[in-house]
């Protein structure tokens, strides 16, 4: 079966079998793993080796476990690759095939599980992979933070000196901060290091850090070290210092003898530590011999020198270094090598030998070579003032002052010689103050030696000196006044201007209330230039003074400054603050106030007043500055401030006309009638002209009137009006006012009869009418009031107001027949002055109103279509048509034959619309139409854009078939072409630019004058129609001849409608035709305006909707839509007397009763 490709299925069921059977488990198994995976079959796969670990023995699941945990994470199925690898590490302890595996994913999620798998191969493993193992799970506990030392020093256990192991300890110990495990670091590195250099290093390494706990062991470490390196002196001082128990002398005999087998340079190191030694011991003398020994060798070596004096001295020998230090003084051959040679002498001299005099004496001589030689000068500083020798200690201190470092140490000598120089009465103050200058820059100046070395630089002239005495001054002074002060003369004694401002700034900041300070600074900026620093300076002298008028003067100079500066903010600010403290000062009022009134500053304008009239002055001046503040507290609706003005003014001058006009006004705004009436009495009583009067008493009697309640005064007050002004209509107003409200209605008529014949304003003119009315109506004199408001409604035939009073009366008066005839001749006058001017605003809500008030509500709605279609339209009106702007339709209604008397113009009359009727067909066919000759198209039976509702309207006029044509040559037309059978062209542009509604009203037109046999009028042009109808006249009247038509055509015209009229209808259309051309004004050429109209009609009361009716018109005259805007609609309604005929219609009274025989309304 194997080697049969496409028994593959059948040879994997008979080895399942065999698996199930027990037979040869092992070749089945393998088998099997063969056949799966051939066959990409995971699942069969991870099956079988699942089965061939669970059947071998366990030392033999490892392979099997491995596999299977290879397939699990190629899945990502980490858990179970984990349980697999613990598996197979059960089944075969310590094997790394399990174990690293097992560690590397635990590590993930254990660092110390990993770490624990690692010391398990460690403790199963020996030598080099047991080192590894240790040193792997070491540095995963370092890096996780766990206890890695067991794990490396188990890593160095089995393998002594492994580097990786040794290496990771190391900075592993640092970490810790462990010396004795660095050490044993080291220790490792040395086992393993190749190099005995590198050997010797590590084992000194760990030797210095095991020195402190185990002295022993770091001495064996580095006896070790010694084996390695045995010429390295550092390695055999080491060694000796950590023999703790070896003697000086001892120490001294080793060196000695090491010393004498060593090379030529470790030798001399040997002798020298061995000197070291026989000094420690207390054996100067050994010591000496064995440095005279070194000096030999090495006469210049300077360690030798100084160790050889020192020996020497101690075993006695001061005579030996004395001759070698004169020596050295004879033969120097530099002031340095001079200089430090007696420095040496005089030392022994001091120190050792004792001969302090000898001592001065090099000192002295070491001075002359070095004036500057500290060391010397404070030698002898110490034994002048030891033996009292003043005068030399003296000129020791001032060469001290001359040298030390600067700061403090030159400060304490300045002022030790100072006083030096003055402890002797008899000495010069010269050359006290001559050291005071020479070291006064170095030294430090504090409050004791600052003003000393002012005076003496002054003295003197070092004007640097003195500055720079003056500026320490400064900084030393407690006060800060005083500190101001001196830097302020530190600052005179300045030339560098920088310098000079900076001190002087320094001066300020110490003390901002100083007198001078701010004002000095203030006159160096403008000196420089710096015109925003001086004014600074200048507010904040002005600060620091306590002197009102010298601080106004010194703002006053700052805003100045700033005004150049064009910075009117801070030139503001500073005379701001000058006002405060002298407002009178120079021109500080005049300039603030002009800046304030720029600023439009009111409110502080008002205060800046307030201050200038606390200051003071003549009562002219008072006065103006009064009434200036009051105008600018009323401007900032301080009323009440504003009032304390006037009135301190009026103490002043209690006549004075302006302020007792503007205290009135301010009473009349603030509602106080009684202040308010007390200032108008006394301007009565001092002014006589005639208008400022009228304004006195007028107000006086409003204020009795409204206010304080006083008929008899209010009376009096209008009345004295009157007697100024006798045609003063606002007091005779108010007196009929008066009058009516008390009772007095024969005053009041008398008053407001007076007002109509005067009044010539037509709002108040009508009000005063309607007043009148009222008041006779009162008194009983009911035809004295129809009257009235007749004589008012003729002035003003369509003011609402009037006709609503004239209404309200008959009502009052139970007068029906009067009102019904009221209201109907107020319709008239609406359509009329609609005639006049079709965009009186106010025409159409009157109309509206009155049709309304005789409850005509259709008739209203049909009026408020109509004022939209031009674009009037009102919140009331808009209430009363639809969003569009239309009132009902009557639909089919309009079809109606009996309407025809309502609907039909004056030109299509009873006989004219029979004479059509029965001869319509012949003039037709006498006038044919062709209708391919405007490449005309029929409207296909299925078309939704005007079919529908073509059909719709055609079945209202009672046609049973009709035939529609659409045209782009003639895009704008909606005309019947033919009536019999009925045939409509259409313009295709018209059917796309129209709405449901305009399409309404053009078809129900259309057919309309289709109904009528009017088609031929309406196609064809002017003159043929009049030869028509001349013909059709001549053919009864061979004697017609109609004026303006040429005879032949007419005669034409008669032989054509001969032949085509019907024998029977001929002896019926001649009396109709008589009659048609009999009649007054016949005029065949206008038969095709009055067609349209009459069509225009039926189409508006169809479609109820006056904008849709103008808006069609206007799209069939070629516009595209109506303007928005009211004129220019108006402009496009008067250029088309079609629309403008229409509007008209909208609003008769045919056209209201056409639609009240249609059931609405």
């Amino acid at each position: 079966m194997a080697r049969d490709r496409s028994a593959v299925s059948r040879e994997r069921e008979l080895l399942e079998q065999a698996s199930q059977d027990g037979v040869a488990l092992v070749s089945v198994d393998v088998l099997t793993l063969d056949a799966a995976a051939n066959e990409n079959d995971d699942a069969a796969l991870d099956l079988s080796l699942r089965r061939q670990a669970d059947r071998v023995p366990p030392e033999q699941r490892a392979g099997s476990l491995l596999a299977l945990t290879d397939r699990a994470i190629a899945r990502q199925d980490l858990t179970a690759a984990e349980a697999l690898l613990e598996e197979a590490r059960q089944a075969a302890a310590g094997d790394p095939l399990a174990l690293r595996p097992l560690g590397r994913l635990a590590l993930q999620r254990d660092p110390t599980v990993a770490a624990a798998l690692w010391m398990e191969e460690a403790s199963v493993s020996d030598g080099t992979r047991s080192a590894f193992c240790a040193t792997q799970a070491g540095r995963i506990l370092a890096a996780s933070g766990g206890d890695a030392l067991g794990a490396f020093r188990r890593a160095l256990d089995a393998v002594a000196g492994y580097g990786p192991a040794a290496w990771a300890l190391k900075p592993h110990a640092i970490d810790m901060g462990d010396p004795l495990t660095l050490g044993e670091a080291h220790e490792q590195l040395a086992e393993g290091a190749v190099d005995p250099t590198d050997a010797a290093s590590h084992l000194v390494r760990g030797a210095l850090l095991r020195a402190d706990a185990d002295p022993s062991g770091a001495g064996a470490l580095l006896d070790r070290a010694r084996q390695l390196a045995p010429g390295d002196a550092v390695l055999q001082s080491l060694l000796m210092r950590l023999a703790g128990s070896t003697s000086p002398a001892e120490r001294a005999a080793m060196l000695k003898e090491s010393a004498a087998s060593a090379p030529a340079e470790l030798a001399r190191v040997y002798r020298l530590q061995a000197a070291a030694a026989f000094e420690d011991a207390g054996d100067p003398a050994a010591a000496a011999a064995e440095l005279t020994a070194v000096a030999a060798e090495h006469e210049d070596d300077p360690i030798v020198r100084v160790a050889l004096d020192r020996v020497q001295i101690a075993s006695g020998a001061v005579a030996r270094v004395a001759e070698r230090r004169f020596a050295a003084v004879k033969e120097a051959e530099s002031d340095d090598a001079r200089v430090f040679a007696l420095e040496q002498l005089a030392e022994l001299d001091l120190l050792e030998r004792k001969d302090p005099a000898s001592a001065v004496l090099s000192l002295q001589s070491i001075l002359e070579t070095a004036p500057g030689h500290l060391p010397s000068l404070r030698a002898l500083y110490r034994y002048f003032a030891e033996h009292g020798r003043l005068e030399d200690l003296g000129r020791v201190v001032e060469a001290l002052a001359l040298h030390v470092q600067e700061g403090a140490d030159v400060s304490a000598h300045l002022r030790l010689a100072r006083r030096l120089a003055h402890a002797d009465p008899e000495a010069a103050g010269e050359s006290a103050d001559e050291i005071l200058v020479s070291a006064g820059a170095r030294a430090e100046l504090d409050l004791w030696l600052a003003p000393r070395v002012l005076a003496a630089a002054r003295e003197r002239g070092d004007i640097k000196l003195a500055r720079s005495a003056a500026t320490a001054l400064a900084a030393a002074l407690s006060s800060a006044d005083e500190r101001a002060s001196a830097r302020v003369r530190a600052a005179e004694l300045t030339k560098d201007p920088e310098t000079k401002e900076a001190t002087l700034r320094e001066a300020v900041q110490a003390s901002p209330k100083h007198p001078a300070a701010a004002e000095a600074l203030a006159r160096h900026c403008v000196e420089r230039g710096d015109d925003a620093a001086a004014a600074e300076a200048l507010e904040a002298a002005a600060k620091a003074t306590e002197v009102r008028v010298r601080a106004a003067a010194l703002l006053d100079e700052a805003a100045k400054l700033w005004e150049g500066l064009k910075d009117s903010k801070r030139a503001r600010a500073a005379l701001e603050l000058a006002s405060e403290r002298d407002v009178t000062h120079g021109d500080i009022f005049a300039r603030l106030q002009s800046m304030l009134q720029v600023d439009g500053d009111q409110e502080r304008l008002a205060d800046l007043y307030g201050a200038r009239l606390a200051a003071g002055g003549e009562p002219d001046e008072l006065v103006s500055l009064y009434l200036e503040q009051a105008s600018l507290r009323t401007a900032i609706s301080d009323s009440a401030g504003a009032k304390a003005s006037l009135r301190s003014a009026l103490g002043i001058e209690p006549e004075r006309i302006e302020a007792l006009r503007d205290l009135a006004q301010l009473c009349l705004d603030d509602e106080d009638w009684r202040g308010a009436a007390e200032v108008l009495i006394r301007i009565a009583r001092i002014r006589k002209e005639r208008e400022e009067l009228r304004w006195v008493f007028f107000t006086l009697g409003d204020i009795y009137d409204q206010h304080m309640p006083d008929p008899r005064r209010a009376e009096a007050a209008f009345r004295r009006v009157l007697k100024l002004l006798p045609r003063d209509v606002p007091a005779m107003e108010r007196l009929a006012k008066l009058y009516e409200r008390e009772g007095q209605l024969e005053n009041a008529a008398q008053m407001l009869a007076q007002l109509a014949q005067l009044d010539v304003d037509p709002d108040s003119n009508r009000g005063h009418r309607l007043q009148l009315a009222a008041v006779h109506e009162r008194l009983g004199d009911a035809r004295k009031a129809e009257q009235v408001l007749e004589e008012a409604r003729k002035n003003a035939p369509t003011d609402l107001g009037v006709l609503k009073g004239l209404a309200d009366f008959y009502e009052r008066q139970g007068a029906s027949n009067a009102l019904a005839m009221h209201l109907g001749r107020a319709v008239n006058d609406y359509r009329h002055a609609l005639e006049a001017d079709l965009a009186d605003a106010a025409a159409w809500p009157g109309l509206v109103e009155v049709l309304q008030w005789r409850e005509q509500t259709d008739a209203a709605a049909c009026a408020a279509s109509a004022a939209q279609a031009i674009g009037v339209m009102d919140v009331e009106m808009s209430k009363l048509v639809d969003a569009r702007g239309a009132a009902e339709g009557v639909g089919q209604a309009a079809a109606k034959s009996d309407l025809d008397e309502l609907l039909a113009p004056s030109a299509l009359n009873a006989p004219t619309r029979a004479v059509f009727k029965l001869a319509g067909d012949a003039l037709e066919k006498a006038l044919p139409f062709d209708v391919a000759a405007y490449r005309a198209q029929k409207v296909d039976g299925r078309d939704t854009s005007i079919r529908p509702l073509a059909n719709e309207v055609s079945r209202w006029f009672g046609f049973g078939s009709y035939e529609l044509y659409v045209t782009s040559a003639a895009p704008r037309v909606c005309v019947p072409v033919h009536s019999n059978p009925c045939t409509l062209l259409i313009g295709s542009e018209l059917i796309g630019i129209t709405d449901d509604r305009e399409k309404l009203f053009v078809l129900a037109r259309a057919f309309r004058i289709a109904k009528a046999q009017l088609s031929v009028v309406v196609r064809a042009q002017p003159h043929e129609v009049n030869a028509l109808l001349g013909g059709l006249v001549q053919s009864y009247d061979p004697h017609h001849s109609p004026a303006g038509v040429d005879p032949a055509h007419v005669a034409e015209a008669a032989r054509r409608v001969t032949k085509h009229i019907n024998r029977k209808a001929r002896d019926e259309l001649g009396p109709l035709v008589y009659e048609m051309a009999g009649r007054p004004g016949h005029d065949p050429s206008g038969l095709a305006m009055a067609a349209s109209e009459w069509g225009n009609r039926v189409g508006l009361l169809a479609s109820g909707s006056a904008p849709a009716g103008i808006s069609a018109l206007a799209k069939l005259s070629g516009e595209r839509e109506l303007p928005t805007d009211t004129a220019s609609r108006l402009a496009l309604v008067t250029r088309f007397p079609e629309a403008s005929a229409l509007l008209e219609f909208a609003i008769s009274d045919a056209h209201f009763e056409a639609r009240r025989r249609s059931g609405i309304g």
